[in-house]
C-alpha cells in the first residue's frame, strides 16, 4: 500500500513539474532607449498580454546604432516600432509591412529657444539647424518644402540627439520630439519655439508597429496575436497612467525623471486620441496621401499603397493549395520525378530569396550613404571614407589630398530665381565634376548646401593642383535652367595630408584654405598653407 501511494505521490509530482505549453519567442526592435513613448508594449509584457497570447516578447531598446528597419530586414526581430521610414523603405523596394499606427499625428518637430531671434519658419534659413541626415525626418522635410525652404537654405547639422547642443547653442534648431523636448527646455528654464508639421496640415503617422512581408505570410496568427496583445497594453497603460509609470521605472529604469515620463506619456495620448480613435488604426487613403506628399520630393519613386504595405497582405498561394497540387501530382508524376521538382523549386526559391537579400542590404547601404538631391555620396559616406583612408595608409605611399569646395554666390541664386533653380544649378555642378573625376582614385561627396567634398586617395601635386583649376573652370560656365542663364563661381582649398593628421583635422585644415582663399586674389587663389 505504501508503495503504491508513493507511486501515486511521485507521478502527481511529475505531473506538477511538467512544463507549461512552449511560449513562441518574437522580438520587438524599439526606436530608441527605453520611455514612456513605448509604454503600451511594456504593460502588454508585464499584464501577461503577451503570455496569454502565447508569446514570450523580448522587448529591445534602440539607439547604439539599432535601427528597427534594418533588424527586421535582417530578420534580428521579428516586429519594430517606425516612422514615415516604413513607408520610405517599402517605397524603394523592401519587404515591409504596416500592422498599426499608434501614433494619428507624428511627434517630430523642430524646436528653437523662444525670444531669440527665429520668430517664424522662415527666420530658420541661414540658421544652424539639427537634422538627421537622408530622409529620416521626412515629416520635417515636407514641412520646409511647404513653406518654399530647401535644406541648401539651412546649415544643416548631423543631429546628435542630444538636446544639450540647443541649450548651449550650438545649434540654433533642434530636431526634437513633441513628447520629449519642451519638457526639458521648461525644465532648464527656456521657452520652446515649436514648428509642427500638424499645425501646418502635414498629418503623418508616426510609432508604426511593422514586420517583414515574408515573416507576415509566413507566420499570419503569429502576427494577430502580437498585434491584439500590443493594442490591448496600450489601451491599459493610457487608462492606468501611474501604475505605468511605475513599471516603467521599477523595469526598465529610463534616464528620465517620472515627471518627465508623465509629460511624455500624457503628451503622448494627445496623439494617439484614444477617445476619438481606435488606438492602431490605419487609413489607406491618408497613406497614400503621405505616399504622394514624398513622391512630389523625390523621396521615394510613385508608390500605391497597397495590400502589400498594410495588414493583413493579399493572400497568394497557400500551404493548403501547394498540398492540393501536390496530392493531385502524386496521381500522375513518378515519385523520383515528383522529389526532383519539388527539390528543384526549392533551390530556386533559395537561391531566389538570397538575391532578394543581397538586393536589399545593397539598397540600404546606398540609401544611408547617398545625397538625395545630387545622387553622390552625402556627409556620412565621406567620414566614413575619410576614416578608411586616412586609417589605412602606408609607408612610402603617396599622401591623398582634400579639395573643399564652395560655391561662390549660391545664396544670390536662391535668392533671385528660387530654390528649385538653386537645386538644378546643384545637380549640373556635380555633373560637371563628376565627368572631370574619370581615375577611378576620386571620392566626391556633398558636405552640406552647396558645400563639397574630394578625396584623392592619389595624386601628385600637378595633378591636384590641374584638377583645382578645372572645377573652377565648370563652375564659371553658365548653368542653363529653364529661361535662365545663371552665372556663379567656386572657391577650393586644398590641402595634402600629413603625418598624425585624423580625418576630422585633415577635413577642418582644408575647410579654412578654402575660406582664405575666398579672401586671397585670384593669383593667389591655390597657394596652400
Amino acid at each position: 500500500m505504501k508503495k503504491i501511494l508513493s507511486l501515486l505521490i511521485s507521478v502527481y509530482l511529475m505531473i506538477l513539474a511538467m512544463p507549461a505549453a512552449a511560449l513562441e519567442s518574437v522580438s520587438l526592435q524599439l526606436r530608441w532607449l527605453h520611455q514612456a513613448q513605448f509604454a503600451g508594449f511594456y504593460m502588454a509584457k508585464e499584464k501577461g498580454f503577451y503570455h496569454d497570447a502565447g508569446l514570450d516578447v523580448s522587448i529591445k531598446a534602440g539607439g547604439n546604432n539599432k535601427v528597427p528597419i534594418k533588424e527586421v530586414l535582417d530578420r534580428k526581430a521579428e516586429f519594430g516600432v517606425g516612422n514615415t521610414e516604413v513607408l520610405v523603405a517599402y517605397g524603394h523596394g523592401f519587404p515591409l509591412t504596416a500592422l498599426a499606427a499608434i501614433f494619428q499625428n507624428s511627434p517630430s518637430v523642430l524646436v528653437a529657444k523662444a525670444n531669440r531671434d527665429i520668430q517664424t519658419i522662415h527666420d530658420l534659413v541661414g540658421k544652424r539647424v539639427m537634422m538627421f541626415s537622408g530622409t529620416e525626418d521626412a515629416e520635417l522635410i515636407v514641412l520646409l518644402s511647404r513653406n518654399n525652404i530647401a535644406l541648401s537654405d539651412l546649415e544643416q547639422v548631423t543631429t546628435s540627439a542630444n538636446i544639450d547642443d540647443l541649450l548651449s547653442d550650438q545649434v540654433d534648431v533642434f530636431n526634437g520630439y513633441l513628447t520629449n523636448e519642451p519638457f526639458y527646455l521648461q525644465e532648464h528654464g527656456e521657452q520652446a519655439l515649436i514648428f509642427s508639421p500638424a499645425e501646418y496640415g502635414i498629418n503623418f503617422y508616426s510609432d508604426v508597429i511593422f514586420t517583414h512581408q515574408g515573416f507576415a505570410e509566413s507566420n499570419p496568427e503569429t502576427v494577430e496575436r502580437f498585434l491584439s496583445a500590443s493594442l490591448q497594453g496600450w489601451y491599459y497603460a493610457l487608462t492606468h497612467i501611474e501604475e505605468t509609470l511605475d513599471i516603467i521605472e521599477q523595469h526598465y529604469h529610463p534616464q528620465k525623471s517620472r515627471a518627465n515620463l508623465a509629460y511624455e506619456l500624457e503628451t503622448a495620448a494627445q496623439l494617439i486620441m484614444p477617445e476619438l480613435i481606435e488606438i492602431g488604426h490605419m487609413n489607406p487613403n491618408r497613406w497614400q496621401t503621405i505616399a504622394d506628399e514624398l513622391a512630389k520630393l523625390n523621396i521615394i519613386p510613385n508608390t500605391a499603397i497597397d495590400s502589400h504595405f498594410l495588414y493583413p497582405l493579399r493572400t497568394e498561394l497557400t500551404w493548403q493549395d501547394i498540398k492540393l497540387w501536390i496530392q493531385l501530382g502524386a496521381l500522375l508524376l513518378f515519385v523520383t520525378s515528383l522529389a526532383a521538382g519539388y527539390f528543384s523549386y526549392v533551390n530556386r526559391q533559395l537561391k531566389l530569396e538570397i538575391s532578394r537579400r543581397i538586393e536589399a542590404e545593397k539598397k540600404a547601404e546606398e540609401m544611408a550613404r547617398k545625397d538625395t538631391l545630387t545622387g553622390i555620396a552625402n556627409r556620412y559616406a565621406l567620414i566614413e571614407e575619410l576614416h578608411r583612408v586616412v586609417n589605412g595608409i602606408k609607408p612610402q605611399q603617396a599622401n591623398p589630398a582634400l579639395l573643399f569646395i564652395d560655391l561662390d554666390d549660391f545664396k544670390r541664386v536662391n535668392d533671385t530665381y528660387g530654390h528649385h533653380a538653386g537645386d538644378r544649378v546643384l545637380q549640373q555642378f556635380c555633373f560637371r565634376v563628376d565627368a572631370l573625376l574619370t581615375d577611378g582614385q576620386s571620392f566626391f561627396a556633398r558636405l552640406a548646401g552647396d558645400e563639397f567634398v574630394i578625396l584623392l586617395n592619389t595624386t601628385s601635386e600637378s595633378d591636384a593642383r590641374e584638377l583645382v583649376e578645372e572645377i573652377s573652370s565648370v563652375a564659371r560656365k553658365k548653368f542653363t535652367v529653364g529661361p535662365h542663364k545663371i552665372q556663379i563661381g567656386a572657391s577650393v582649398g586644398i590641402t595634402f595630408y600629413r603625418q598624425g593628421d585624423t580625418p576630422d583635422y585633415f577635413l577642418s585644415r582644408a575647410d579654412n584654405i578654402m575660406y582664405q582663399n575666398k579672401r586671397r586674389s585670384q593669383k593667389e587663389r591655390f597657394e596652400t598653407v
